[in-house]
């Protein structure tokens, strides 16, 4: 009998989750975010949209990227800057204002 575990239900229902992360100039907590969505077993994506970041915030994902599989980054060179821009954007939604 199988067990109700997360894992379990995962692999059973064939679930997965991507995640969209939008970044901008997030340096200080990108790594404790993107972390704590790699440690979710049903996040099988992670993707990072970075909106014109000018810190470290693209060089803290690009130390990540190496160990981290899940995790896909976009570096967004748009005019229009702001996360929920980059994000509507990325799936291609226009935002009229």
């Amino acid at each position: 009998m199988p067990t109700s575990t997360k894992s379990t239900q995962t692999e059973v229902c064939g679930t997965t989750v991507s995640a969209i992360v939008p970044a901008r100039n997030e340096e200080a907590t990108i790594a404790s975010a993107v972390e704590s969505l790699a440690a979710q077993p049903e996040i099988t994506e992670i993707i990072v949209v970075n909106d014109q970041s000018n810190d470290g915030t693209a060089a803290e994902l690009k130390r990540l990227s190496a160990r981290l599989a899940q995790l896909r980054i976009i570096e967004y060179q748009r005019c229009q800057v702001g996360k929920q821009a980059s994000v509507l954007n990325l799936i291609g939604i226009e935002l009229i204002i």
